[in-house]
């Protein structure tokens, strides 16, 4: 449970995910041991609790994995703090239930803070720039599925510029409603998405999943991991 202090305006830090040896962090695994209804400690939603119906843990295709349906905005997300030099590389499984439009409403959300590094952007360390009950950041990467569609594999130009970005790769028509492993680099997206920031400041503060209120379509993700 996360412990809100709301007449200070700030929050208890919760506990972070273990940082393996190796530099590697384990945010989701095979989602067995993970329970949507009573979060572990270092996990905490962003907006109202989604239902059952929204968020659970299923069994896909033999594997156990966490489902997340769009339909309803939160984000779930796990607590972390390391370097984003030291494990830049994200990595995760995931099955999509086609969706009725063009983009996915559940995809990734990573948090970022210390990168940006100009004096009017600094905050205390008891402030979060987004006012929001996710950990402090500064900057938000956002990772959506599309489909075939010009664009993809890239970011969106309507936020260039801003603090939150999102990311789409293309889920291509044979990679719908069967098991994918994926990698990305996020070091190398956050320099590209905040070029005049310094990467190696930043820090990873939250890795999570974030659902939209477009479409009621499903997500099945597990293997959820940070490493070097």
């Amino acid at each position: 449970m996360v412990l809100v202090l709301l007449g200070a305006g700030c929050a208890l830090a919760p506990p972070t995910a273990p940082i393996e040896p190796e530099g590697q962090i384990e945010v989701l695994g095979h989602a067995l041991d993970f329970s949507t209804r009573v979060l572990p400690r270092d996990w905490m939603i962003e907006g109202s609790h989604p239902p059952s119906t929204r968020l659970n843990v299923a069994i896909k295709d033999g594997v156990p994995a966490l489902r997340v349906v769009g339909g309803e905005p939160f984000v779930l997300a796990r607590v972390t703090n390391i370097r984003l030099v030291v494990s830049p590389y994200l990595s995760w499984s995931r099955l999509l239930d086609p969706p009725p439009g063009p983009l996915h409403p559940v995809g990734l959300v990573i948090g970022f803070n210390g990168g940006d590094a100009t004096a009017v952007n600094r905050r205390p360390p008891n402030r979060n720039w987004f006012g929001t009950t996710l950990p402090l950041h500064d900057r938000e990467l956002r990772i959506a599925w599309g489909d075939e569609s010009p664009g993809r594999n890239a970011f969106d130009p309507t936020d260039a510029g801003t603090r939150v970005r999102r990311y789409v790769r293309a889920w291509g028509p044979e990679r719908l409603e069967a098991w994918r492993h994926e990698a990305i680099d996020l070091a190398a997206l956050y320099a590209q998405a905040w070029p005049n920031d310094d990467v190696a400041l930043a820090r990873i503060t939250y890795i999570g999943v974030a659902a939209t209120a477009d479409q009621p379509a499903a997500a099945y993700l597990y293997g959820i991991r940070l490493s070097r």
